[in-house]
């Protein structure tokens, strides 16, 4: 409200376009995450604006948004960043735009229409007085006790979860938005500036109020960017966008009726259709949750820009997958430690040959050449330790007299034998 005139759809177009620029701001995060490995000076640069739009021009736009209308009649439109990530993420993210992702946008922006709808779009008269009043109070404490544990809660539990993991996506995301969507500190800030100005009111600077409502819509507008970022960074931004926005309108319209009191005087059938708006919100948000945990996150299917280093056994399978087991053991028996003439090593037949058989055309190669190589392993090791030196020391180059009177080398334990067709 400014000089008693009611411009409720000022703040609705205002929160529209912070929308947008919210959208353009995490998308351009999301996208130098996908070009930093081809192209990082691109990825620098579009993780750089994208920054500032999110954590600059959004807040700047929600500030005038706020100071034309209610917090709970605001905050709804919010919904409409996930609208615009999802028409444009296909194209600009070439992420895909799956059915229940479809379904859970529909069910948030229906959310978002009845809660603008039947919230209430009459605003109070914010004097320095009646904010005093508002928030200092029993019922703005306990709103704060239970949002810290649900912050706890979230930080200490649900992001301990590995990279990759549904629960942990859903955390960050619901975090980010209900940090985000806490604007009664920028809703008071704004309205006593404006009085300040319009009606001459100087001394409200002499109070402490202004700057801790001032400290208050700082700490909220940045601190919600860290797990922002963090989430668009293991996880596709059709997922995170659509969390993070429905959990901030959730928590901005629980706070804005309870801490704000925005809903005092509404009818009761009104109030009862609100509330019911917000539980199709997070209908919608479980939609969205459901569809990722069906499906693999972005970190497991290689999309993310993080990468989980492999366990070294599952490296040396892919090492070895497709290959002979000859070009995978020999490398290992033409080591300086090891001679080829080594009569432990020759085939059971007796041929006079290193008899390594091994089908290529086995799919389970990798494994197989993988066992094979970690016996090899432990049974030179076994040698090494229990030969005599001059065995150890021998020549590289098959030499008949030195293989004559080289001693016997130790057997390997049984257990130890390899299931192939060669001994050790």
């Amino acid at each position: 409200m400014v000089n008693g005139v009611n411009l409720w759809y000022v703040g609705v177009a205002l929160e529209v376009v912070s929308t947008m620029s919210g959208t353009i701001g995490k998308q351009l995060i999301r996208l130098s995450e996908t070009k930093k490995r081809k192209n990082p000076h691109f990825a620098k640069i579009a993780f750089t604006v994208g920054l500032v739009v999110n954590t600059v021009c959004g807040p700047l736009l929600d500030m005038a948004a706020y100071s034309f209308a209610t917090q709970s009649l605001i905050a709804p439109f919010g919904g409409l960043d996930v609208v615009w990530n999802a028409a444009l993420a296909p194209y600009i993210l070439n992420e895909k735009l799956t059915k229940r992702r479809i379904v859970g946008c529909i069910l948030i922006l229906t959310g978002t229409i009845m809660a603008g709808f039947f919230g209430n779009h009459e605003d109070a008269e914010y004097s320095l007085a009646y904010l005093e009043d508002t928030l200092v109070n029993v019922r703005v404490l306990l709103y704060f006790v239970a949002f810290a544990v649900w912050f706890l809660v979230n930080n200490f539990v649900f992001m301990r979860r590995p990279e990759g993991s549904a629960i942990r996506g859903v955390s960050l995301g619901c975090t980010a938005g209900s940090i985000a969507g806490n604007m009664f500190c920028v809703k008071g800030a704004i309205e006593l500036i404006q009085r300040s100005i319009h009606s001459q009111e100087g001394e409200i600077w002499l109070h402490w109020l202004p700057y801790v409502l001032l400290l208050g819509a700082a700490f909220f507008a940045l601190s919600n960017v860290v797990y922002m970022t963090k989430g668009l960074q293991e996880y596709e931004a059709l997922f995170m966008v659509t969390i993070y926005e429905g959990s901030m309108i959730v928590s901005g319209c629980v706070s804005g009726a309870v801490v704000l009191m925005d809903l005092k005087g509404c009818k009761a059938w009104r109030v009862a259709l609100y509330f019911l708006a917000i539980v199709i919100i997070m209908a919608g948000m479980y939609v969205i949750f459901s569809n990722e945990a069906m499906s693999k996150s972005s970190i497991i299917s290689g999309s993310a820009s993080i990468k989980v280093p492999p366990s070294p056994r599952s490296s040396r399978k892919d090492t070895f997958d497709g290959r002979s087991l000859h070009s995978v053991v020999n490398p290992i028996l033409d080591s300086p430690e090891r001679s080829r003439s080594d009569p432990s090593l020759r085939s059971p037949k007796g041929d006079g040959k290193n008899s390594f058989a091994f089908n290529e055309d086995d799919p389970e190669g990798g494994d197989k050449a993988t066992e094979l190589v970690d016996q090899v392993a432990v049974a030179k090791r076994q040698r090494a330790e229990s030969a005599p030196a001059q065995f150890q020391q021998a020549p590289a180059q098959p030499d008949r007299d030195a293989e004559k009177a080289a001693p016997e080398p130790v057997a390997a334990p049984a257990n130890e034998q390899p299931k192939s067709v060669f001994t050790l």
